[in-house]
């Protein structure tokens, strides 16, 4: 195996979801893959539809446009998941509280296989099976995925509508 085939054996293919309901919200969504595509460690794969969706807030807040973003990248799952708050941060993010209105939100929803349990983060994103907005443009690009957990494909969950 050539140097080529052994750096492609190492990229990971990671999905992330995107959200914002503050400002200009395609160009928030379309800036933020801007600035992930724009790391030399990771590429762009596929990127969504947009969709507008409700806020899921006990507050009122205006509805959010939402997509999902396929990347490969060669970084470890918490060097990728640190570029991405940093990312946030650099847009105006403040704080990574639930319920509050966002310039960006951006969520690491898969990393490969890889399964994680930690404080700051935990993969496969815990809510995504139960967010038709991370569910449908997921669906939308990566039908196959398969849950690296449950063993199930999103898709069924999108389908039926599951909640597990």
């Amino acid at each position: 195996m050539g140097i080529l085939g052994i750096v492609m054996a190492m990229m990971v293919l990671a999905y992330v979801g995107l959200g914002s309901n503050v400002g200009d919200l395609e160009a928030n969504l379309v800036e933020a893959i801007k600035q992930l595509s724009d790391h030399r460690r990771v590429s762009v794969v596929e990127v969504s539809s947009f969709i507008v969706t409700k806020a899921v807030s006990q507050d009122p807040q205006p509805d959010y446009l939402n997509g999902v973003v396929s990347l490969k990248t060669d970084l470890t799952v918490n060097a990728f998941f640190e570029l991405l708050v940093q990312i946030e941060k650099r847009m105006g993010r403040v704080g990574k509280g639930t319920g509050l209105p966002r310039v960006i939100d951006l969520d690491l929803l898969l990393f490969g296989d890889v399964v994680v349990d930690e404080e700051a983060l935990t993969v496969p994103h815990p809510l995504m099976k139960e967010r038709q907005f991370v569910l449908e443009p997921l669906n939308e690009i990566a039908p196959e995925v398969v849950h690296s957990v449950l063993k199930m494909p999103y898709s069924q969950w999108v389908s039926r509508k599951i909640i597990l």
